[in-house]
């Protein structure tokens, strides 16, 4: 037996059983124990995953139910995309009662948690209510930063309630006792859910709840395996959004059986699964996040950090060049319509934080090719002829981009698939309120101007 009684893929293999979704769920993520983390959260990996962070000695020392319920708690934060609607802003008042407000959502459906969690009567507040609720309410409670959520008076700094006296005491105890006992006694409170400062009203003497089982400092952040450095997501070209929509979104649409699901959640999935399958921004994402794969490649001038103690070195990864995309506009007669294309090219403007967009206008010849960086970079439309894709595609290859997004309708002369090359899979031909066209090879999304759920 080693040094834990079970690993942390024997736990989710226990929801395969009873819940099967959360298992989905849960298999959709890279699992990635790291001392960083003081208990477990939910983040992304240097590929851009979504990545469940959680720290060995907190989290596979719980007893198996336990286990189960700080996974079901990470499991419904991604479900009910909390990272994506309630993300950090740096306010250190408003994130902490974010952090509150999205636990007290999903804590009071869980049975086993440790101790440390957050619940709606912690507060005084109606149960069964959603994660905004929660959050408005807790900013009448607690109207100002060091506020007490309880009483609603200053946490005024240099008095102490008899308990935090006492905290400290014991403290300064711990600490006679010898530095290797008062490590292990802040280990095995950090184990408990209680290795946080005691926030404890000097007023009222309540405390005021201001602890979460799991961190959520994670969200929209990237842990580097090698060196523990946290960065931000979009530092790393990840899109947070997409890629929390893209997990819950093939879970649901993968698994065949739900298995015994709380309510709440199994409503939630019934209006899930309602919303139009067709939404082009979705799909227009999917398209282009396989064309910005993070690759990587071998370098000798950056070494393998993982292997520093060896006798010899080994070449460390680096991201390969920045993406090309190119944006082909369908300048002819039929398509030149700056109404209709306004959506695109917001969304175009997205992409482009992410990669290096090419614009190309062509009816029957290429007119114009240039880079853009933002809306001011767009320029007016040339052209106004027949329509022929063959041109953009030999544009295309001359610019070396990766992939290709083409605004048409579709009614022109196409290229052979075989003298396309690789962009006969890294081709999106848009259309607008064109549900049907007829393509020979790469993807087609339609961009319809009625509303989306």
């Amino acid at each position: 037996m080693g040094k834990y009684l079970y690993n942390i893929t024997e736990i989710c293999m226990t929801f395969l059983e009873g819940r099967r979704f959360y298992a989905t769920i849960l298999s959709k993520m890279v699992k990635i124990p790291t001392p960083t983390v003081p208990t477990l959260g939910v983040g992304f990996n240097t590929n851009g995953k979504l990545a469940l962070y959680y720290n060995e000695d907190f989290f596979l020392t719980k007893p198996l139910a336990q286990a189960q319920a700080l996974l079901e708690h990470e499991v419904l934060h991604i479900f009910w995309r909390h990272l994506i609607r309630h993300p950090k802003n740096g306010d250190a008042w408003l994130d902490q009662i974010k952090n509150l407000g999205c636990d007290m959502a999903i804590n009071q459906y869980l049975k086993n948690l440790p101790e440390g969690g957050v619940y709606p009567k912690t507060f005084d507040l109606e149960e069964e209510k959603n994660a905004d609720y929660y959050i408005a309410e807790l900013k009448k409670k607690m109207p100002k930063q060091n506020s007490c959520p309880q009483c609603g008076q200053p946490m005024q700094k240099g008095k102490q309630s008899k308990q935090q006296q006492q905290n400290q005491q014991g403290q300064q105890q711990q600490q006679g006792q010898g530095k290797q006992q008062n490590q292990q006694g802040q280990q095995g409170q950090q184990q408990q859910g209680q290795g946080q400062p005691d926030n404890t009203c000097p007023h009222c003497g309540q405390a005021t709840g201001g602890k979460t089982i799991d961190s959520h400092e994670l969200w929209g952040k990237v842990i580097d395996e090698n060196t523990g450095e946290m960065t931000d997501a979009k530092d790393h070209d990840i899109d947070p959004e997409f890629e929390v929509q893209n997990v819950v979104m093939k879970a649901i649409k993968e698994c065949k059986d739900f298995g015994n699901l709380p309510n709440f959640v199994a409503k939630e999935i019934e209006l899930l699964k309602k919303i139009k399958r067709h939404n082009w921004k979705h799909e227009l994402k999917v398209f282009v996040n396989s064309v910005l794969s993070v690759k990587k490649r071998l370098s000798q001038k950056r070494i393998n950090r993982r292997f520093t103690e060896m006798d010899y070195l080994l070449p460390g990864k680096k991201k390969a060049r920045r993406p090309r995309l190119m944006l082909v506009r369908d300048t002819s007669g039929s398509m030149y319509d700056d109404k209709t294309q306004k959506e695109l090219v917001n969304e175009m403007l997205h992409i482009s934080k992410f990669s290096t967009v090419v614009v190309a206008d062509c009816d029957t010849k290429v007119h114009q090719v240039y880079e853009v960086h933002s809306e001011k970079d767009f320029k007016k439309y040339k052209g106004g002829g027949g329509t022929s894709f063959g041109p953009a595609f030999k544009e295309a290859k001359k610019q070396g981009v990766d992939g290709i997004v083409y605004l048409t309708d579709t009614y022109g002369d196409f290229p052979e698939k075989k003298d396309v090359g690789k962009f006969a899979a890294k081709t999106i031909w848009v259309t607008f309120d064109q549900e049907k066209v007829e393509i020979p090879f790469g993807k087609h999304v339609n961009i319809t101007n009625e509303r989306e759920d």
